[in-house]
């Protein structure tokens, strides 16, 4: 009988315990603000967000991510004006468009992810250098995107853009294919594409167009002007969760970067993976911290007027709120 009350009792403060952690759960998760986050594409070289969303530091600061990947940054942008997506991740010179032309209601950006071009040249043969291009047809993207302005930009200054056919015809996700098909002498690639070709066609990368261009205002977050009054607190613990990711990758092995991000990369393995990111790390893409600069903002603006894409500049501060990210904490 003693037993029996005794097994009673201990059954009593288990299930108390239990309805009490449950009590706590449902506790933190109604104070999780959910938010609704459009990516311009699946990409590598967004690899600090996945680290943001796969260590969880978006929970630490108490939001939930709803993540969408648009594929397009007109796509990503009308979802922002349209108040489908709260937050947006999209290259800077899509913000830099929609305010040129006088569109109402202009995104804001408030948090930078990326400071170099993420492309890399790929070719045919091992050695190369840059006046090889001379007379040559490279598959370099669409005309207007950033890849292509930087390109461009990269040939002018060394004084060879005349010389060289780009051929801008060609889907963003085609252009590997039509590469390895025999369309072009050479072509510009992300990873983890790049990778794949030289691991499975035996070409060569053989620059990076970061590398070789100065820092940019690349990528980064915005949302509508009204978002950001309505939640303040939400855009803080937002950017404070993208500085802890900046900073991780910096000081983490691309091994170590890859273990994390892989669940948001099912169709590429973990060697493709981590060579990806190592050759990402060598060219030091990503930010050490969220705020955007200035002088990387005003280069953006003078590589898209020098392709026609932006007639003239935009004040730095009609289309960056920087306070969030310079008291940023990760």
């Amino acid at each position: 009988m003693f037993l029996k009350i005794k097994f009673c009792k201990y059954f009593i403060l288990l299930a108390v315990l239990s309805l009490v952690l449950t009590s706590c759960l449902y506790k933190n998760d109604s104070k999780m603000k959910v938010v609704k986050l459009n990516e311009v594409t699946r990409s590598v070289f967004y690899a600090p967000q996945y680290v943001a969303l796969g260590l969880g530091f978006f929970e630490e600061n108490g939001l939930e991510i709803k993540l969408n990947s648009a594929e397009g940054s007109d796509k990503t942008m009308t979802a922002i004006l349209s108040r489908q997506a709260d937050i947006g991740l999209l290259g800077t010179s899509a913000v830099l468009s929609v305010k040129s032309q006088g569109k109402e209601n202009c995104p804001v950006l408030f948090s930078q992810l990326t400071q170099r071009d993420g492309s890399f040249l790929v070719g045919r043969s091992e050695n190369f250098k840059w006046d090889d291009l001379k007379g040559k047809s490279v598959i370099a993207g669409r005309k207007g995107g950033v890849p292509e302005m930087v390109f461009e930009h990269i040939l002018k200054e060394k004084g060879i853009f005349d010389e060289v056919t780009l051929l801008n015809n060609i889907k963003f996700d085609l252009m590997g294919i039509a590469f390895s098909r025999g369309v072009g002498d050479y072509v510009c690639l992300f990873e983890p594409t790049a990778q794949v070709l030289k691991n499975e066609k035996n070409l060569f990368i053989l620059e990076s167009l970061g590398a070789s261009c100065e820092k940019i205002s690349y990528t980064g977050y915005c949302c509508s002007p009204e978002y950001m009054q309505e939640n303040p607190e939400v855009i803080k613990a937002f950017t404070n969760a993208i500085f802890k990711a900046e900073k991780w990758v910096k000081t983490h092995s691309a091994e170590e970067i890859a273990d994390v991000i892989l669940p948001y990369f099912v169709s590429c393995s973990k060697e493709v993976l981590t060579n990806s990111l190592e050759n990402y790390l060598s060219c030091d893409v990503w930010c050490e911290e969220p705020a955007f600069q200035e002088n990387e903002f005003e280069l953006l603006e003078k590589i898209m007027m020098q392709a026609g894409e932006l007639e003239e500049k935009v004040a730095f501060n009609e289309v960056v709120e920087n306070k969030f990210a310079l008291c940023a904490e990760g």
